[in-house]
């Protein structure tokens, strides 16, 4: 129960962003299930693609290119660095993910 009502609260606070042309898109991603942490951007290059479509740093990463993200930073990078064309990313940003989570505890 609690992790559903945790889902329908995100899913409703969700961004989708479209980056244009190949990867690199010019942000720097921490944390992952390797450090036991959110996978986080920490840092958006100003001028960047990335700036462009107001990718922010907080932004927690949960989907590349329409593949959901298991949590590792690892996997975020080679998804990433695979796009040839465009690519998609779906975040939460922090303040919906504390918004959530307070709502939910």
């Amino acid at each position: 129960e609690r992790l559903w009502r945790r889902f329908k609260l995100f899913q409703h606070q969700l961004v989708e962003v479209l980056l244009r042309g190949k990867a690199p898109w010019g942000f720097t991603v921490r944390g992952g299930t390797e450090h036991r942490e959110p996978l986080v951007i920490t840092k958006v290059e100003e001028g960047s693609v990335a700036a462009s479509v107001r990718l922010r740093a907080g932004d927690e990463m949960v989907s590349v290119n329409a593949v959901p993200l298991s949590g590792s930073r690892q996997e975020a990078i080679c998804l990433s660095k695979s796009s040839y064309n465009d690519g998609k990313i779906i975040c939460v940003p922090p303040f919906s993910r504390f918004l959530a989570l307070g709502q939910v505890y």
